[in-house]
């Protein structure tokens, strides 16, 4: 499905799943009822209004999706099975057949879970990766068998991957070459096809799947034990191919474009599901009317930069908001007693209220990341803006003293205009930038540092030292905190850095050595740990007169 824009406009893009969105059609509904509200769609904003709650979306469509072309909404479609899918996550195989429904309960190795009860009961207890595919497009077809079995091509009852990979190449359903949302990814471990997952999102570069019976990392992992998000190159050698399942005739449905969400006095409770990967979401409002917001109500919006709130500060506090899946809703900046601007068809609303209008169509970054001081081993985000759509995106990190700049591959979010990840003590003092890449064009970001409050750091550095033969040289370090320290040295022309242990002070801030012609030209640095966290002085030399 290509996307339709009539000019470059700033946009946020997704941290986990880009959607593809066309201006609305004829065909495209503008309006209709959730819970008991009613919304309406007009100018890129959905607005609710009415006395109640929203309705709830979990494994459901929402009715301002429209199936292309059509107007209509499916019955079984790509999203539906990915939301289903999503839904599971962190679910782990049970030591036995009890607890089979509590995600993290009863954990074990043996194989035992819900979608092996419901569908595979005489299989339950073996490994179960095509189990958990077949069980999210048969719940997202409402436990129908027949429309499920024929998604799969015939594959509903098939939980042996080799099986269920043939079942498309026998309906002309194969590729392995263009993989799409919604695509059954099959992995092969050198001898045959041997474990499987769905894929929720596609780039020119990677596949983002969600799999079942798997592992964390960067690698696939058959007999994992678990339901995770995962992250592949499209060249990775263990991909065999991909599956089309046949969602009513179509695997792509469209959203209407939405930038503003508005909900209206009396509305009182926003359901979960409202909003899922909707990175094009940036303003939100809510009303003092409201008194609960659900789990996953906003799930994965990593685009909402404003919320205006029509009440206090210490009336927002009394709001029930679910923990889980409105993370970006709780971190963006908020706005009390305010009204939010209009949002205009051709131009993009900033975080500060003012329009803004593509200048031009050069790549250009709009907003850029900031150095901050951070709590530690907590979640934090780190964006950048651009003029353009569909660019790649690619952070950087250089770590402590470092010279080089590497990419953050660990952070799978580091390919996203969003990279948002877990800041731990061991990050003080790393720098970050992004580089941005549209059709051969390039451009960085500002570099940035994250501090950590609290975090061990090196307050005073050691400084090259000049000493005659047979005299005392003296390196000192010093620290914000108390921490243990361990000197080391690296021979001249050498690359390998080794433990001083001949002198007392090694192990002490202030390290002093004897000075001698041997030792003209070497390197010293001192090694610093405090707990878990541990950083490395920067590189000195010691010359001998």
């Amino acid at each position: 499905m290509s996307t339709i824009r009539t000019k470059i406009l700033p946009v946020i893009f997704s941290v986990l799943f880009v959607l593809s969105v066309m201006p609305a059609t004829a065909n495209a509904a503008t309006s209709g009822t959730s819970g008991k509200t009613k919304w309406t769609y007009s100018n890129n904003t959905i607005t609710f209004s009415g006395s109640g709650a929203t309705g709830s979306y979990s494994g459901k469509e929402v009715p301002w999706m429209t199936e292309k072309g059509s107007g209509a909404t499916t019955s079984l479609s790509a999203k539906k099975v990915i939301s289903v899918a999503e839904d599971e996550l962190r679910y782990i195989e049970k030591a036995s057949n009890s607890n089979l429904y509590d995600k993290r309960a009863n954990a074990g190795n043996r194989n035992y879970t819900k979608y092996a009860a419901e569908l595979f009961p005489s299989l339950q207890s073996n490994p179960w990766c095509d189990m958990f595919v077949s069980w999210c497009v048969w719940t997202a077809a409402g436990k129908n068998q027949n429309t499920a079995n024929k998604a799969l091509c015939g594959g509903l009852h098939s939980a042996y991957t080799p099986n269920s990979a043939n079942k498309y190449k026998a309906a002309g359903r194969w590729t392995t070459t263009n993989p799409k949302v919604g695509d059954q990814v099959f992995f092969q471990n050198g001898t045959r096809i041997s474990h499987t997952g769905l894929v929720y999102k596609v780039t020119d570069e990677a596949i983002y799947t969600i799999e079942g019976n798997t592992l964390g990392g960067k690698h696939s992992s058959a007999n994992g034990g678990e339901v995770l998000r995962k992250m592949y190159a499209r060249s990775y050698w263990k991909i065999a191919g991909y599956g089309h399942p046949i969602y009513n005739g179509s695997s792509e449905a469209e959203d209407l474009p939405i930038t503003k969400v508005e909900f209206k006095e009396g509305v009182t409770e926003l359901g979960g599901y409202l909003f899922t990967h909707r990175s094009d979401v940036k303003t939100v409002v809510i009303p003092k009317s409201v008194k609960e917001i659900a789990p996953y109500a906003f799930s994965y919006c990593e685009g909402i930069k404003d919320v205006y709130y029509a009440g206090t500060a210490s009336e927002w506090k009394k709001v029930k908001v679910g923990s889980i899946g409105n993370y970006y809703i709780e971190h963006a900046d908020m706005h009390y007693g305010k009204t939010a601007p209009a949002v205009s068809s051709t131009n993009e609303v900033s975080a500060d209220g003012k329009s803004q209008t593509s200048t031009g169509s050069a790549l250009k970054i709009l907003s850029q990341p900031s150095s901050i001081t951070v709590e530690g081993n907590k979640l934090h985000l780190f964006s950048v803006t651009t003029n353009a759509l569909n660019a790649t995106y690619r952070w950087q990190v250089k770590e402590g003293s470092g010279k080089k700049w590497r990419f953050f591959s660990e952070k799978w979010t580091a390919r996203t205009a969003n990279l948002h990840f877990t800041v731990t003590p061991e990050m003080n003092g790393w720098k970050f930038r992004c580089k941005v890449t549209k059709d051969g064009d390039s451009v960085k970001s500002k570099s940035f540092t994250v501090k950590v409050a609290g975090a061990l750091s090196i307050t005073k550095q050691p400084s090259n030292t000049t000493a005659s033969a047979g005299k005392k040289a003296v390196f000192k370090v010093k620290t914000n905190k108390a921490a243990q320290y361990q000197w080391q040295y690296k021979k001249t022309g050498s690359k390998k850095w080794k433990k001083i242990k001949s002198t007392g002070t090694a192990k002490s801030p202030n390290l002093k050595i004897k000075a001698t012609v041997k030792k003209n030209g070497y390197k010293y640095r001192c090694k610093i740990t405090s707990g878990n966290t541990v950083v490395y002085s920067k590189t000195v030399s010691l010359k001998v007169k």
